[in-house]
């Protein structure tokens, strides 16, 4: 019995490091369901394009042994098991707000359609540091309020974009390497995490031509005249408006 109680417990443990290690994101119980809070693109940089994610799931046992437990008021005496399709339409239930360096913002909450429980709410980060996720809504019939703190931000120009890469845009802004041979290190980038780039339109690579204030864009950046995060801006818009294809 003994051996059988140690094996469950480290399981748990086992479980809950390799979940914070991985994710980075928060988790609580409320009721029946875990929700978890986090960033959607890690790890999160000032200024760049991101969102607060939040994922809603039925809670298994063992989550509710890991996890805090958060009070709730419970609405009315309805009985009905939580059920799968209680993750869904939860987007005008609960209040999101995000709080950092003095400031609290209230965000809009939108659905995954493609992905049960998922909702985002984008955010662009100002501040470096710890941030904190408020929320408070109804799911099914409880109502909760609960707070997190998610992956602390760092500062864009602590990314380590590879020395190569920065040669690349001057050597392209200068004319001496192809449109091909640029696009294939931004590629490196994205497919390295070390820059967070989401394709919104299926395209081939160099599908249009690149505007020539992309091309500025990389000079400056690579004699040091402009930030990281106002480069990847520009590779941002290139990869969102199908002119170049990042994955």
């Amino acid at each position: 019995m003994t051996s059988k109680l140690l094996l469950a417990f480290t399981m748990i443990f086992l479980v809950f490091g390799m979940t914070s290690t991985a994710f980075a994101h928060s988790a609580k119980v409320v009721g029946d369901f875990k929700i978890e809070t986090g960033w959607k693109n890690e790890p999160p940089l000032v200024g760049m394009d991101n969102a607060i994610e939040i994922t809603v799931s039925l809670a298994e046992e063992s989550d509710k042994l890991i996890y805090d437990m958060i009070f709730f008021n419970k609405i009315d005496d309805s009985t009905d098991k939580a059920t799968e399709k209680h993750l869904s339409g939860l987007a005008d239930e609960i209040e999101v707000s995000v709080s950092a360096g003095g400031s609290k913002t209230f965000l809009l909450l939108e659905e995954n359609k493609e992905n049960l429980g998922v909702y985002h709410a984008k955010f662009i980060p100002t501040n470096t540091g710890t941030h904190t996720i408020h929320l408070y809504g109804i799911i099914k019939n409880l109502e909760f309020e609960m707070t997190s703190q998610i992956e602390t931000v760092e500062s864009s120009d602590s990314a380590q974009i590879p020395d190569w890469i920065r040669n690349n845009a001057k050597w392209w802004s200068a004319g001496s390497i192809t449109d091909a041979d640029f696009v294939k290190g931004i590629q490196f980038l994205a497919q390295q995490g070390i820059i967070k780039v989401e394709q919104t339109t299926e395209s081939s690579v160099m599908s249009q031509e690149i505007p020539q204030w992309i091309r500025n864009n990389a000079k400056w950046w690579s004699a040091g005249s402009i930030t990281d995060a106002d480069f990847v801006k520009g590779i941002q818009f290139l990869a969102q408006q199908g002119i170049i294809k990042v994955s």
